[in-house]
C-alpha cells in the first residue's frame, strides 16, 4: 500500500488549497493506500503507529527535505532502521535536495502518478540505496552540517527563504569575502573541536565548514557531495573566504580546488566534541546548539526513483 503523509506546513503545500490537494492525492491513490494530513509531530506519530511497515510499498512524505527528514526520523524511532519501507521523496518543499538528486525537477503529482502507474501495472518499483545519517539528537537524514552552511541557512530562514533570497545572500557574501568584509569573517568563523572519524584517534581541529552528505547535490545545484550507499561524504576545512568566493563556479560543478582549504573525506561514523555550543542543521532544518554531535551512516534506506 501507499502511505501519503502531507505536511500542511511544507512550502509547496502552503501555496495551494490543502483540501483540493488532499482530494487530488486521495483520488490518485484510491484503494491502493491512504492519505493523511499532519501538522504536528504527535499527529505524525499517531498516523505512522496505525500502519505495519511490512504492509507499505511506498511511504510518501509530501513536503521537502525537512518533511522527509522528520517522517524518516519518526518512522525510524517507531520501527527501527531494518524495518523502514521504501521512501518516495518529492520536490514539494522549500528545499528539495534529495528528490532532485534522484530525478531533477519532476513535479510532485507527476512523480506520485508515475510510481502508482508502475505499481498497478505490476512492475517492480525501482529504487536506489542511500546511507541514512542518524544523529544522537533524534534526527536522521541525508545532509548534516555545522559552521558556514548552517549560519547561511539561519540567515536565509530569518529573511523568509526562497530562491531570490538565497541568490542575494550568495552574492552579498561573495562580495564581502573578496573585499575582506567583517560579515564574511563572521560567516567563516572557525569552531574549535575534537573530531573522531571511524576508528581513528581523536584530533583537534578548528574548521569553519563541516558538511556530512549521502547525496550529491546541495541547494542552488552545488555538486560538492557524492551519492553514498555506504557511509557519508565529509566536506571539512577552514577555507579562505576570498578563495572560496573565487572558486564558486568550480565548486558548483563539483570540483574542489586545493586552494580553497577544503578536503573531501569518507567515513561511516563521526563524533564532534565542540568547545562552544554550535547550532547545526539537518536537511535544511537549523537545530538547537549542541556541544556533542555524533553522525552514524551505517544504515541504508531505499529511495524510490
Amino acid at each position: 500500500m501507499f502511505v501519503v503523509v502531507i505536511n500542511r506546513h511544507a512550502g509547496w503545500v502552503r501555496r495551494q488549497s490543502l483540501e483540493r490537494l488532499t482530494r487530488a492525492l486521495a483520488a490518485r491513490v484510491g484503494g491502493d493506500g491512504c492519505v493523511v494530513v499532519t501538522d504536528t509531530l504527535a499527529a505524525l506519530d499517531a498516523a505512522l503507529a496505525q500502519i505495519a511497515p511490512a504492509q507499505i510499498s511506498a511511504l510518501v512524505p509530501v513536503g521537502g527535505d525537512g518533511t522527509l527528514s522528520q517522517v524518516i526520523s519518526r518512522a525510524l524511532a517507531l520501527w527501527g532502521a531494518d524495518a523502514l519501507p521504501p521512501i518516495l521523496p518529492l520536490c514539494a518543499g522549500t528545499m528539495n535536495m534529495v528528490a532532485r538528486d534522484l530525478r531533477a525537477h519532476e513535479a510532485p503529482i507527476q512523480t506520485i502518478t508515475r510510481i502508482l502507474h508502475q505499481y498497478r501495472a505490476g512492475q517492480r518499483l525501482q529504487h536506489c540505496r542511500r546511507a541514512l545519517i542518524q544523529s544522537n539528537h533524534g534526527r536522521a537524514g541525508f545532509v548534516a552540517g555545522l559552521g558556514v552552511a548552517t549560519r547561511f541557512l539561519a540567515e536565509y530562514d530569518a529573511a523568509g527563504g526562497g530562491m531570490g533570497q538565497a541568490l542575494r545572500q550568495l552574492l552579498r557574501y561573495s562580495g564581502a569575502a573578496l573585499t575582506g568584509d567583517a560579515r564574511a569573517q563572521a560567516l567563516f568563523e572557525p569552531m574549535p573541536l575534537l573530531l573522531r572519524q571511524d576508528q581513528q584517534p581523536a584530533r583537534a581541529q578548528s574548521p569553519s565548514v563541516i558538511l556530512a552528505m549521502s547525496v550529491g547535490t546541495l541547494p542552488l545545484g552545488f555538486r560538492v557531495g557524492s551519492r553514498e550507499a555506504n557511509g557519508l561524504s565529509l566536506l571539512i576545512g577552514q577555507p579562505n573566504p576570498a578563495r572560496v568566493a573565487m572558486s564558486l563556479p568550480l565548486l558548483h560543478r563539483g570540483y574542489l580546488p586545493k586552494s580553497t582549504g577544503l578536503a573531501r573525506l569518507h567515513c561511516t561514523h563521526l563524533t564532534l566534541e565542540l568547545a562552544q555550543p554550535q547550532p547545526w542543521q539537518l536537511d535544511g532544518d537549523v537545530l538547537a546548539a549542541v556541544t556533542r554531535l555524533t553522525l552514524d551512516a551505517r544504515a541504508q534506506v531505499k529511495l524510490l526513483v
